[in-house]
């Protein structure tokens, strides 16, 4: 007898009226074959219904030709994660954010050996902002450039937002969800979203805030620099800001500690400061200037 191929059948679990012969035929020499679903036993296969395949080996006697098939072996392949079941999985653990000079540093934990459903791939984390009560105003900030492997991200698109929405307390949302790309076929699909909230830091004021009459029509406002070692993702101010109170006139931003304003109006200054992308609480000082 000589072998001269061998017979591959697949059927779907319950539906012995899809068993078919996969052809070709895989050659004598042949040890492997890549078989891909087609028509309802794709979509049964795809939503969840498992698929057995079946090998046989083919021999003919060479005396006569006469064919002869051996002894089926069948094994079971377990049909993927359904989409139903993706959307509702579980998303990223341990989602949180933590303000630092350059933005929001964002993380997050997942166990790929856990969490990814049978049959998929994890492709990528996406994800978005927006603001608590305006759940209109979507941002993407981020859309899997590292990979399935990345577990953490910094939104430094928060210099796009405005002076208020970065002032300590303010609240953003934030959510995330893992992506999912279905083996052999062509579909994608998101798991469920995990939410965080962030709120701007308080960042410490500057010290020992003061303003000084150096001469009549001229005060010299002074400041200490914040302590910012409390944060290790801040390192020092960016800019100054100063505020005469009143008439609220807003002195530009400077980089140096100290500012000369004209002595009118006994209302006093407010000084504070911008650490990269965020600003710190407002501290007070009487303005002495003659009169007052």
């Amino acid at each position: 007898w000589e072998l001269t191929e061998f017979a591959l059948q697949y059927w779907i679990e319950n539906r012995r009226t899809s068993l078919a012969y996969i052809d070709p035929s895989p050659s004598a020499t042949a040890r492997s074959r890549n078989h891909t679903p087609s028509g309802n036993n794709f979509y049964y296969w795809t939503h969840g219904e498992d698929a057995f395949y079946g090998i046989q080996a083919v021999y003919q006697r060479k005396s006569d030709g006469l064919e002869r098939r051996g002894k089926d072996k069948t094994i079971r392949v377990q049909g993927p994660a359904t989409v139903a079941s993706v959307q509702n999985g579980k998303g990223p653990s341990d989602f949180a954010a933590t303000a630092q000079q350059n933005g929001v540093k964002l993380s997050w934990t997942f166990d790929v050996s856990v969490v990814v459903p049978r049959g998929w791939d994890l492709s990528h984390f996406e994800v978005h902002r927006w603001l608590p009560n305006d759940t209109t105003t979507l941002t993407r900030i981020y859309k899997g450039t590292g990979g399935p492997t990345t577990r953490s991200v910094v939104d430094t698109s928060m210099k796009d937002t405005t002076d208020a929405q970065r002032q300590p307390g303010f609240k953003w949302k934030y959510a995330i969800r893992a992506y999912f790309d279905r083996l052999g076929v062509n579909t994608n699909q998101w798991s469920k979203v995990s939410i965080t909230t962030f709120t701007a830091p308080q960042l410490p004021g500057v010290q020992n805030a003061r303003v000084v009459n150096h001469s009549p029509g001229w005060d010299v406002v002074y400041w200490d620099p914040p302590n910012l070692s409390w944060h290790s993702g801040f390192t020092g101010a960016t800019k100054y800001v100063v505020r005469l109170l009143p008439p609220d006139n807003l002195w530009p931003e400077t980089t140096a500690t100290s500012y000369g304003i004209n002595s009118y109006g006994c209302g006093g200054v407010q000084i504070w400061y911008r650490a990269g992308l965020f600003f710190s609480k407002r501290v007070s000082a009487n303005h002495n200037a003659t009169g007052c």
